[in-house]
Formats: structure tokens, C-alpha cells, sequence
């Protein structure tokens, strides 16, 4: 019995749908595992990356801000717009810091090169403190000077490189971007491999188990019944398994058996019926005999009677014949004496 036969074709039928689906779900398992790696990169595609790409700029306008802030207390001779630009410029040192710090949380990567560009932002705090007094002062021309021989070319070192960082940055997330795109193809093209070969090695496992535990199986049983529907004698196989073909099988080997039983007996009545009828010829056979000896008997008997009336016949016959020899000889002698008689006369 082979080890499909164990198990009834129902629970064969469950198996290959429950095997199809496991094996379904764990192309599902992959293929989400995979989108989430993708979406992961995603995330980090357009929380991290590309928040950092826009942190650059502020940054850049911040910086952009605070050169325009030191230049408009160095133009301005009233004493509150010299405070109100002081003031700003406190703010805008304050959100260079944050950006500074937010890029390098968002882009560790940079980190090295966002640093040295808050160092430069940095070095303007204590050069700027000079020209900001010598604005209040309405030192004007001295302010000017200062600022673009001290101030100027920190601003343009920060400025270049911020400009630079964010191309830096740019470049990234277009590879960034190119390499999620990559992924996801990667991960689709995968993902049809997985799933197809799953469903192909799932359809060639149903078809074994349809075409091994049942098909065959059924095909070898219908052929036995059809070679006993010729009335060959067949060896019934498949009686051992435990499923519906073999159920099948016991039931027709049952039936063989019972027909078998039924050829026999009929076989035997068939005999019993031709001894009786032979007895019964040869009663019949004996009593013609008998009746022909009789009607022989009767024959014989007629014959012989009619034989000694025969016999009787014949003597009678002779005895008249010899009788009439005598007369005819005598007849004859008495017609010598008289042609003697004449002739003597």
C-alpha cells in the first residue's frame, strides 16, 4: 500500500489546498517583508533625506539673513532699527543652530561637513560684536570696513559651503532614490519568481497527489472491473487502502466473491440438473429398449410360428411332388407300352 493510500481523498484534497495556501502565505510573508524594507526606505526616503534637503536651504537663507541683518545695522543711524535688526540677528544665529542640528540628526552622514559649516556661523558671533557696537555708534564707515574684511569672507566661506552640502545632499537622495527604485524592482521581480515557483511546485505536488493517490488508482480499479465485465478472471488490488478507492476496491472484490459463489452454485444446480436429466434418458433409453425386446419378441415369435406353418407347407409339397413324379412316370411308362403297342400292331 503506498502512502497516499493511507489517507482519504478528502483529507488529500485539504492537504494540497492547505499546502498551497502555506505556501501562498509565505510568498505573502516575503513579498510583504520586502515591501516593508521598501517602505522603510521610503520613510527614510522623505522623513530623514529629504527633510535634511530642505533644512539646507533654511540654513542657507539663515545665513542669508544674518549678512543682510549685519549690513542693514551698519546702513541704519537710528538707534531702534540697529535694535530691532540686533534682535533679529539674535534669532537668526538661534535658527542657524537648529538647522545645523537638525540636518545632522537627519543626515548623520554630513555630519562632518554640517559641523564645519556651524563653526564658520559660529567664528561671526565674535566678529560681529565689534561692528555692532561701531553701528550704534554711528561709526558707519569703520562698521562697513570691518564687516567685509572680517565678516565678509566667513559669510562667503559658510555660503560655499552650505551651497556645496546641499549638492552634496541632492546627489544622495538622487541615488537614494535610484536605489529605492532598484529595490522595488528588485523586490517585484523577486517577488514573481517567489510566488511563481511557489505556485509551481504547489500545482506539481497537487498534481502527484491527484494523479498518484487518485487518478491512477481509479484508472487500475475501472479496469479491473471492466476485464471482469468480460468475465476475466482479475486479482483485485487496492484492498488494503484506507480511502474511498480502496473502500471501492474491498466492495468489488466482495462482489467478485459473491459472484463467484453464484457461478458455483449455478455451476452445481446445472450439474445436478444434468445428472437428473441424464438419469432420466436413461430410464427412458431402458424402457424403449424394453419395449423394443417386446416388439422383437412378438417378431420372432411371429416369424417362427410362420416358419413352422412354412415348414409344414413345404413337406405337404414334396409329398404331392414326389407324388406327382410317380404318376408322371407311371404316366410315361404306360405311354411307352402303348407307342410299343402300336408299333407292334
Amino acid at each position: 500500500m503506498s502512502f497516499l493510500g493511507k489517507f482519504r481523498i478528502l483529507t488529500k484534497i485539504i492537504s494540497v489546498i492547505v499546502l498551497i495556501g502555506i505556501m501562498v502565505l509565505g510568498g505573502a510573508w516575503y513579498a510583504t517583508s520586502q515591501m516593508d524594507q521598501i517602505d522603510q526606505g521610503y520613510s527614510k526616503f522623505l522623513n530623514k533625506d529629504a527633510r535634511s534637503w530642505i533644512a539646507v536651504p533654511r540654513l542657507s537663507r539663515n545665513l542669508s539673513e544674518i549678512r543682510y541683518l549685519s549690513y542693514r545695522m551698519v546702513a541704519e543711524t537710528d538707534p531702534e532699527p540697529i535694535r530691532q535688526a540686533e534682535e533679529e540677528l539674535g534669532k537668526a544665529f538661534e535658527e542657524s543652530v537648529k538647522q545645523t542640528n537638525s540636518i545632522k540628526e537627519l543626515t548623520p552622514a554630513f555630519a562632518e561637513r554640517v559641523d564645519a559649516i556651524a563653526v564658520e556661523v559660529a567664528k561671526l558671533r565674535p566678529v560681529l560684536q565689534p561692528i555692532i557696537k561701531a553701528a550704534k555708534a554711528n561709526q558707519n564707515d569703520l562698521a562697513l570696513a570691518q564687516l567685509r574684511s572680517q565678516a565678509q569672507p566667513i559669510f562667503d566661506t559658510a555660503v560655499a559651503e552650505t551651497r556645496a552640502l546641499r549638492v552634496s545632499i541632492d546627489n544622495a537622495i538622487h541615488k537614494g532614490s535610484e536605489d529605492l527604485t532598484d529595490s522595488t524592482n528588485n523586490t517585484i521581480r523577486t517577488t514573481w519568481i517567489v510566488m511563481s515557483t511557489i505556485l509551481a511546485i504547489g500545482a506539481a505536488l497537487g498534481f502527484c497527489i491527484a494523479q498518484f493517490g487518485i487518478a491512477a488508482p481509479l484508472r487500475s480499479l475501472v479496469g479491473l472491473l471492466q476485464q471482469m465485465a468480460k468475465g476475466e478472471a482479475v486479482d483485485m488490488v487496492g484492498i488494503a487502502r484506507k480511502d474511498e478507492i480502496g473502500e471501492t476496491a474491498r466492495a468489488v472484490d466482495q462482489i467478485k466473491v459473491m459472484l463467484a459463489d453464484k457461478a458455483r452454485q449455478e455451476a452445481e444446480a446445472k450439474i445436478g440438473q444434468d445428472q437428473k436429466q441424464a438419469a432420466q434418458r436413461k430410464q427412458e433409453m431402458i424402457k424403449l429398449a424394453d419395449s423394443f425386446e417386446d416388439a422383437v419378441g412378438e417378431i420372432i415369435d411371429t416369424v417362427s410360428s410362420a416358419s413352422t406353418e412354412l415348414e409344414a407347407s413345404a413337406s405337404t409339397l414334396t409329398a404331392t411332388a414326389e407324388r406327382a413324379q410317380e404318376v408322371t412316370t407311371m404316366v410315361a411308362a404306360a405311354s411307352e407300352e402303348a407307342s410299343t403297342n402300336v408299333q407292334s400292331v
